[in-house]
Formats: C-alpha cells, structure tokens, sequence
C-alpha cells in the first residue's frame, strides 16, 4: 500500500458536541505574524516520515495564503500554557482538511482529537456540510485510528470523482 491515500469523509449535518481542552493548553485562531513558524515547525516534525511534505515557513505560507480556498476561519493552533504551539490545523473553504498535525511530545493528550473536532464545529459553522482528508494508507502514526474514531468514514473513489 506505500504511496496510496485513503480519502476519508465526515458528514457535518449530524450532531458535533464541542470537546474540552485539557488545561495545559490553549486553543486560538492561527496568526501569521506570531505563528507561522511554530506552525510549520510542527508540520514538519509530524511529516518527517514521509506522511507530508516538509517545507520553509515562508514557502509554505505563500502556497497557503495564495490558494483560492483559504480562509483564516479554517486555521488554528493549540499551545502550552508558555504559548508555544503544539498543535495545528488547517482546512480549505472547499471541505478538505489539509493539515493537523500536534507535536511528538505532545500527543495522546487529545490535542489530535481536540483539533479534528474543533475543524468539524468551525467547518459546519462555514457552512459545509461534510469534510474530506486524505491520508496515506500505511500511515502509522494512529491517525487513521483517529479519524475512524471520531466518525470519518472511508470515500470509495471512481473516475470522475
């Protein structure tokens, strides 16, 4: 299965109850000019095995604010309580989640499931009705345990589509 995606759906008209963040941590929208390098500091460190691409802050964030589909509602981080972030995500306007990501030290505290709930609540309140991802099949960092877990459910894609 090396380099095949799984594209995975959530459907947003059901229920989605907030969750609690731990009191370790902080949530807040994603700023530019306070966290672009945390941020993409911690998206490089979750893909340094191959499960994304690892690339500058400056780069990185010319593509993203560039991009027709980005919308700064859709970008948040999670941080320590010395304001560092920790964690990060960031979904297009079009209903795909393109990046969440929580660093090593940090994870198995419900940051990864914190975030992915936070984009399904902000998502819905953009007015979309389901959210997409794609992850790579042989993924073993438990994000796919993840997504399962929190009602993602596998799209079985055909030409066209």
């Amino acid at each position: 299965m090396a380099g095949q995606y799984l594209r995975l759906r959530k459907d947003l008209t059901g229920p989605v109850s907030p969750l609690n963040l731990n009191d370790n941590y902080l949530f807040r929208l994603f700023c530019a000019a306070t966290d672009l390098s945390a941020a993409r500091n911690v998206l490089n460190e979750s893909y340094q095995n191959g499960e994304g691409n690892i690339q500058g802050a400056d780069e990185w964030w010319s593509s993203v604010s560039n991009d027709e589909e980005y919308t700064p509602d859709l970008m948040f981080c999670v941080t320590d309580r010395a304001d560092n972030v920790v964690g990060f995500a960031h979904s297009w306007s079009s209903g795909f989640l393109k990046d969440l990501a929580v660093l090593f030290e940090h994870r198995n505290s419900g940051l990864g499931r914190y975030l992915l709930n936070e984009t399904f609540l902000r998502c819905r309140k953009f007015g979309l009705s389901t959210l997409d991802l794609k992850v790579m099949a042989d993924n073993q960092s438990g994000a796919i345990e993840l997504y399962r877990s929190m009602g993602m459910a596998e799209v079985i894609e055909t030409k066209g589509n």
